[in-house]
């Protein structure tokens, strides 16, 4: 269906408990996820207008207070999970947020779901919202002036420092000679 849409519904979560605060450190490879959910309807019917992948992946982050500006520099997004393990305790499954997902209308979730994986080299706070611009030319937005009114705050801490102090090794000459000796 062609035509001209706008948005509904949109929503940025973290995936940790509280859906709003994550934390990182700041080593530029250590990634979290922010899901974005959002919901478009044609102007001239009402009906769902489905996201193509391309619209999906024009969605920007963008600093809560000033959603017209970009994150800085320091702050690299990405569609794409990076190959570091990283276990964080809290953190809900993608399984799990999708079947409880804030963004409802009409009493079910309707919504298209996009998972952007952010990290960043800077240690701070920072307070992001999500942007899209619609066909009509005007950015919908979760920023602090809009009625879809969301952000999550990252705070990304400084990795701890870790010296060949806190490292401990054991020497076992006897399971090294065993295994030597023993064909």
């Amino acid at each position: 269906m062609a035509g001209a849409w706008s948005v509904v519904s949109f929503s940025i979560e973290s995936t940790t408990p509280d859906r709003s605060t994550d934390i990182l450190f700041a080593i530029g490879l250590m990634q979290v996820p922010v899901v974005i959910s959002i919901l478009a309807r044609y102007k001239e019917n009402g009906t769902k207008h489905t996201l193509s992948d391309s619209e999906l992946r024009g969605i920007k982050l963008v600093d809560y207070f000033s959603p017209n500006n970009p994150l800085p520099g320091e702050w690299d997004i990405t569609t794409d999970e990076n190959e570091f393990d990283y276990v964080m305790l809290g953190r809900m499954s993608e399984a799990e947020l999708f079947a409880t997902g804030t963004a409802k209308v009409g009493g079910a979730s309707d919504c298209q779901n996009i998972i952007f994986w952010v990290s960043t080299l800077k240690v701070e706070h920072k307070n992001i919202a999500a942007s899209v611009r619609e066909p009509s030319g005007d950015d919908a937005h979760t920023g602090v002036t809009s009625s879809f009114n969301s952000r999550v705050i990252i705070t990304s801490v400084a990795p701890p420092r870790v010296t060949i102090d806190d490292v401990e090794t054991t020497r076992s000459p006897e399971s090294f000679t065993a295994w030597i000796d023993n064909p």
